[in-house]
C-alpha cells in the first residue's frame, strides 16, 4: 500500500533505512504552544491538499545514521508535571514514558499491564515507570489521569473494544486540557492495488480491521485521538527482520510498504498527547 496524510507523508522507504522524523511539526501545527524548541523547517498538506511550509517549535531530531537522540526541554516550558497513565507498556508505551518524563521531569508515569509481572514491574520501575495491572482500573488504588495513552495490542484481547473503553474511563477529560490517544494500524485501510490514501480513505471489512475499527469508534465517541500506525520497526525488529529469515521472499522488488520507526511512533503520540483533546484520526509513518 502506498499512502499519504494530512500531516505528512506515508513513506515508501527500504525497511532497513532509519529515517528523519518528519510528522511531529506537522502534529504540532494544532498547538497553542509545542514544548520542543529549535525545529527545522517542515512541509504538510493542508486539508485542501496543498503543501505549506511551516517553522514548528517542537522537533526531535534524529542524529546521523538513524540513532533517536532524546528531545531536550528549555528551561520554564513546562511548569506542572502532569501524570501520564500508558495501557500496554511495551515496546511503544516505554518509548513513549521516556519521551514523556522528558518533556515533563518529575512526572509520574503509570505503565499498565494485563497481568502482575514482577520481573517486568522491576524492569518498568528501572525506567521510572510506576507499573500497574488493568485490574486496578476504576479503583482507588489508581487516580484517573487527565493523560492516557492505549497502545496495547489486539492479540489475547477477547472484546478489544471493551478493553479501550475500560481505559477511557481512566481519562479525566473534564476541564478539556487533556487528551486520550489510542494507536491503532494504518491495515485498517481496504486499499490493496499500490494506490494512495488517506485518514478519510475506505477501510476494510476483515475481523481484524473491524476489531480495530470497533476501537477506533470508541476512542473517537469519548472525544479521543486515533493514530493509524504503519508498520513498526527498529534496527532489529519488524518485518525487515523476518525477511532476512527467510533466504529468500516470494514478492515483487516493485513492492513498497510503508513503516515507521518505534522512536517516531512514540514522539507522535507524545505530540497527540500534547494537543487539545479533539475526535480525529491521524496517519503516522516515515517521510
Amino acid at each position: 500500500r502506498r499512502a499519504t496524510s494530512q500531516i505528512g507523508s506515508f513513506a515508501h522507504m527500504p525497511p532497513l533505512l532509519l529515517l528523519p522524523l518528519g510528522l511531529l511539526p506537522a502534529l504540532c501545527a494544532g498547538f497553542d504552544s509545542c514544548p520542543w524548541p529549535n525545529a527545522a523547517s517542515s512541509a504538510t498538506h493542508s486539508s485542501s491538499g496543498s503543501l505549506r511550509s511551516m517553522n514548528t517549535p517542537g522537533l526531535p531530531q534524529r542524529s546521523t545514521g538513524g540513532r533517536a537522540r532524546a528531545l531536550r526541554l528549555r528551561a520554564g516550558d513546562v511548569d506542572d508535571s502532569p501524570p501520564l497513565l500508558i495501557v500496554g507498556a511495551g515496546v511503544l508505551g516505554r518509548r513513549a514514558a521516556a519521551l514523556w518524563q522528558t518533556a515533563h521531569p518529575g512526572a509520574i508515569v503509570y505503565g499498565a499491564t494485563r497481568e502482575a509481572d514482577p520481573q517486568r514491574q522491576s524492569e518498568l520501575r528501572a525506567e521510572g515507570i510506576t507499573p500497574c495491572v488493568r485490574s486496578q482500573f476504576g479503583t482507588a488504588e489508581l487516580p484517573a489521569c487527565k493523560h492516557v495513552l492505549f497502545c496495547a495490542p489486539p492479540g489475547g484481547n477477547d472484546d478489544y473494544a471493551a478493553e479501550v473503553g475500560s481505559a477511557l474511563r481512566m481519562w479525566d477529560s473534564g476541564d478539556g486540557d487533556g487528551a486520550f490517544v489510542f494507536t491503532s494500524s494504518a491495515g485498517v485501510y481496504a486499499e490493496q492495488g499500490g494506490g494512495m490514501v488517506r485518514e478519510g480513505s475506505a477501510v476494510g471489512a476483515s475481523p481484524r480491521a473491524q476489531r480495530l475499527l470497533d476501537a477506533e469508534r470508541r476512542t473517537l465517541d469519548a472525544g479521543g485521538t486515533v493514530l493509524r500506525l504503519a508498520g513498526l520497526y527498529t534496527l532489529e525488529r519488524g518485518a525487515h527482520s523476518a525477511w532476512f529469515k527467510m533466504g529468500s521472499v516470494a514478492s515483487s522488488p516493485q513492492t513498497l510498504i510503508n513503516q515507521v520507526h518505534y522512536d517516531d511512533a512514540a514522539a507522535a503520540a507524545v505530540a497527540a498527547l500534547l494537543r487539545p483533546a479533539r475526535a480525529e484520526v491521524l496517519v503516522v509513518a516515515d517521510d
